[in-house]
């Protein structure tokens, strides 16, 4: 069973429109093995599936020895702790990123022991963590905890803001709520820095 050195639990955080998808695109590209919980629109650069049976047969056989894949797959609630124990099992092989569209829908009462066990023991199955939403309060606790990686666009909403205020300076606040379009912060938790970053429409 493999134990990660460094563990990756990224957050992307921004309104429709902001840039949040786009960038959450270029990380995907780069990821040699990744399980997409979609939501529907197939965003990510992937192979995606509409029947969980086929999705399994393909993690099997492109996934099941270490080999590389980019699956993704929107799932209905009943299904998540399914494809959440399937992350485990992956990463159990090789490490693997679990890629959360929506992550604030998560968990739900069916899947919470199996999503904690994610969150929490990630790094023991060989799970890496991307996560995006478009309400960073409603995020779970436990997975705002694990995240060594915060990027947010623009904010204004005083609940999202609040959120912010837990984790960065309010000085941060300010510019988080000025920032320009596409431009985002990346908060990292190594050493608390936070850096200004720029993505496109087009990336």
């Amino acid at each position: 069973m493999p134990c990660l050195l460094k563990r990756d639990v990224r957050l992307i955080l921004g309104k429709t429109g902001s840039g949040k998808t786009t960038l959450a695109r270029r990380f995907v590209r780069s990821l040699p093995r990744a399980l997409i919980f979609d939501n529907g629109f197939a965003e990510f650069p992937a192979v995606h599936f509409t029947d969980i049976n086929e999705l399994h047969n393909y993690l099997a056989i492109a996934g099941g020895k270490g080999g590389n894949f980019r699956a993704g797959f929107t799932p209905v609630e009943s299904q998540y702790s399914t494809l959440l124990t399937w992350a485990l099992e992956l990463g159990n092989a090789e490490a693997v990123t679990l890629v959360l569209e929506e992550c604030d829908r998560l968990p739900t009462p069916e899947c919470q022991d199996k999503f904690s066990e994610v969150v929490q023991r990630g790094r023991h199955w060989g799970t890496h963590i991307l996560g995006l939403t478009t309400f960073p309060y409603a995020v779970n606790a436990d997975l705002r905890r694990q995240a060594t990686e915060i990027y947010t666009f623009r904010q204004h909403e005083p609940r999202d803001l609040r959120w912010f205020s837990e984790v960065m300076a309010g000085d941060t606040l300010q510019e988080i709520a000025n920032l320009g379009e596409y431009e985002y912060l990346r908060w990292q938790s190594k050493d608390g820095s936070i850096e200004k970053g720029k993505t496109t429409a087009d990336e």
